[in-house]
């Protein structure tokens, strides 16, 4: 009645912790958020490794090799570093690897269906996650195009039997400890690029996200 939109630092409507908590969310309940988030992010090579697709195209139809929400991804979540055989083709170290279902994060959305490992300490995340995923395609020259679709947050490099495909938000040399060039908030970034058909192959094929 006197003109005000808010009635003050604690109105349910404001983003503050008494705002927070008049609009129902639990003391406790943040608590336990900060404890995943962390106070400070680090900017981390995969902190959210939320969608990925293929996409094949043959004339004007199109076909999902890999389709958002997959299941079947493998990942190496203990900060440890995979040196690069770990993105070959032929590299079998994976065996050991946890598996999970798209999408895949630290479970700081509602969207994560696989919550990955980050250390004990939340405010020092582990810089990078490794990811690999096997297909197979009965003849690889059946289709005429092929794009690959990410959500990432921050940054990502992505392999296809060895190959490098693309590389986002991260500086031309890098290593596992190398952190991304700037932050994304809020996993609204997407990357996609179409794929040289010839980086694929009749039978398994394989992707390896880092």
């Amino acid at each position: 009645g006197d003109g005000k939109f808010v009635d003050g630092w604690d109105d349910p409507r404001m983003p503050t912790l008494r705002g927070i908590i008049r609009h129902g969310v639990s003391v406790e309940a943040i608590y336990e958020f900060i404890k995943i988030q962390g106070i400070s992010k680090n900017m981390n090579r995969i902190l959210s490794f939320t969608f990925f697709s293929i996409i094949c195209q043959v004339g004007v139809s199109q076909t999902a090799l890999i389709p958002f929400g997959d299941a079947g991804w493998k990942y190496q979540d203990n900060g440890s570093n995979q040196g690069t055989a770990w993105s070959g083709y032929g590299f079998t170290g994976d065996n050991t690897w946890k598996t999970g279902t798209a999408s895949l994060g630290y479970g700081t959305t509602p969207s994560t269906a696989t919550v990955v490992g980050f250390g004990t300490n939340a405010k020092k995340k582990y810089i990078t996650t490794y990811f690999r995923r096997t297909i197979t395609i009965t003849d690889s020259s059946t289709y005429g195009s092929y794009q690959i679709r990410i959500r990432r947050d921050d940054g990502a490099v992505v392999y296809f039997n060895g190959t490098k495909v693309l590389q986002a938000n991260l500086p031309a040399s890098f290593t596992y400890t190398t952190k991304a060039s700037s932050e994304v908030s809020n996993y609204q970034l997407y990357d996609s690029v179409i794929i040289n058909p010839a980086t694929f192959r009749s039978g398994k094929n394989v992707i390896a996200v880092e």
